[in-house]
């Protein structure tokens, strides 16, 4: 009875420890290729650590105060800012994806406009460079979509990091 036991919590552990394998990643720096385009992303591997969250000072906004201690697990984050190369990619490939090419269809459902990407009406940049210059002046909303691109483009997960994880960056090293 006792062996029969013993077995059932050798394999459980066994198959534990084989999850645990299959899921290990390295956690290390990373250049991200972007599948059919011509760009990549360079990602940073940042430790997990504690911080303490907020700010001290009066002077600051209310939502900063008051300071608290925050733990955050290890994760990954751009190395540079996206650039407009990078943001022009996934903008001029939702353009010319062709989704609604075909109108016939629509037209027989009484469909009379569609909503969808548009090419930008004026320079989003407003002449603080293009090209390898940080895309600016785009909706957070945007920014959601562009790492939902890029999450479908290369099969990794990619978000925004959190307003915690940004702090914890910015911080490192520092007290305040």
């Amino acid at each position: 009875m006792k062996l029969k036991r013993y077995l059932k919590l050798i394999v459980f552990n066994g198959i534990l420890i084989s999850f645990s394998v299959l899921n290990a990643q390295k956690f290390e720096n990373y250049k991200q290729d972007v599948k059919g385009e011509e760009i990549a992303i360079e990602l940073v591997a940042i430790e997990g650590g504690a911080f303490l969250m907020g700010t001290k000072y009066s002077s600051r906004d209310a939502d900063e105060k008051p300071t608290h201690q925050v733990e955050i697990d290890g994760f990954w984050m751009g190395k540079n800012e996206i650039t407009w190369k990078q943001y022009d990619t996934f903008v001029y490939d939702q353009l010319n994806d062709g989704q609604f090419e075909d109108f016939t269809k629509l037209k027989k459902m009484g469909v009379d406009g569609i909503t969808g990407a548009t090419a930008p009406y004026a320079d989003m940049s407003f002449g603080m460079g293009k090209g390898s210059f940080p895309a600016v002046n785009m909706t957070q909303y945007a920014a959601l979509m562009f790492c939902k691109w890029l999450t479908a483009k290369t099969g990794v997960f990619y978000r925004l990091p959190t307003e915690a994880e940004w702090e914890y960056v910015c911080k490192k090293g520092k007290t305040d």
